[in-house]
């Protein structure tokens, strides 16, 4: 239950990042799930 809220902050951090560029924040939206997975696969 905890892994949707790590989710969550990751999706945070992106999108303030993403803030600067609008193209990349669409991106990770149109591919959310792989961005999380990469981020956690990762961690």
């Amino acid at each position: 239950m905890n892994e949707s809220n790590q989710s969550r902050k990751v999706w945070s951090l992106v999108v303030m990042d993403a803030s600067c560029e609008q193209p990349i924040g669409q991106i990770v939206i149109a591919g959310e799930s792989e961005f999380v997975r990469s981020l956690m696969s990762e961690q």
